[in-house]
């Protein structure tokens, strides 16, 4: 799917995509579930300080390679988002932090737990991807506004 980037009548495709993401998330959810942990108590500190209210709910997972069955969708995210797949370091979904092995950094889970705390204000998943897309799309990655919030806590590892 392309999505004219240009265009502020693109709706449905946004939805349509944010729909692909969450649907291919939660395809992953139980992998996610059965090799993810519970916060270390370093790791619950730095979630309280960049917002997240439950930080007992948030899992993490740290993965050498991306799940084959998602990697599709993702790619097709990644794609449209980011214009680049390898982009992806790590994502947050609802309450999960989801870090690739080789990129993991304490400044990379401040930015992704400051996700989680947006997951937490926006309270539906669908409404949260829906308009994350829509951010990137008319404003770029760098200047959405969920990617300025998350990289302005990244400091908080420090």
């Amino acid at each position: 799917m392309t999505v004219d980037h240009g265009s502020k009548e693109n709706n449905a495709q946004i939805e349509t995509l944010a729909l692909r993401i969450c649907s291919a998330f939660q395809g992953i959810e139980a992998d996610v579930l059965v090799v993810s942990r519970s916060l270390s108590l370093t790791e619950k500190a730095l979630a309280k300080k960049v917002g997240v209210q439950d930080v007992e709910r948030v899992r993490l997972s740290i993965w050498s390679e991306w799940p084959e069955h998602a990697r599709q969708t993702m790619t097709q995210a990644a794609t449209v988002l980011f214009s680049n797949s390898d982009a992806i370091r790590g994502f947050a979904f609802d309450q999960y932090v989801v870090l690739k092995f080789s990129a993991f950094e304490p400044t990379l889970l401040a930015h992704e737990l400051r996700h989680v705390t947006q997951w937490e204000q926006y309270g539906n998943r669908f409404e949260y991807m829906t308009e994350y897309i829509r951010q990137i799309i008319e404003s770029g990655y760098r200047n959405s506004f969920f990617e300025r919030d998350a990289r302005a806590f990244e400091s908080f590892a420090k």
